[in-house]
């Protein structure tokens, strides 16, 4: 879920910066700790509480809709929407 909102957001190419072991249950070799970390630092997402994460949990509708929104309704997310081509214009 965390490389799908970033790469989204960032395009295809996006590399996040190295993990530093934010969760204690990310382990820093993970594959996606950089990208679960990205949107700590993005405050996209606190983790569960207690310095964890909880990546095996699922995520429900109403997470999923907290994490969308925080992502894409940043200040400099609005170029992007702007600019996208996909979807309902305002007048419809």
């Amino acid at each position: 879920m965390a490389a799908f909102l970033l790469k989204v957001y960032h395009g295809n190419g996006y590399a996040p910066p190295t993990a530093t072991g934010k969760f204690s249950d990310v382990p820093v070799a993970l594959p996606l700790a950089p990208w679960i970390e990205e949107l700590a630092r993005l405050a996209v997402t606190s983790g569960c509480g207690g310095s964890q994460y909880c990546p095996n949990n699922a995520v429900t509708r109403g997470q999923m809709a907290v994490f969308l929104a925080k992502t894409f309704h940043r200040p400099e997310a609005t170029r992007f929407l702007e600019q996208a081509t996909w979807g309902p214009k305002d007048s419809e």
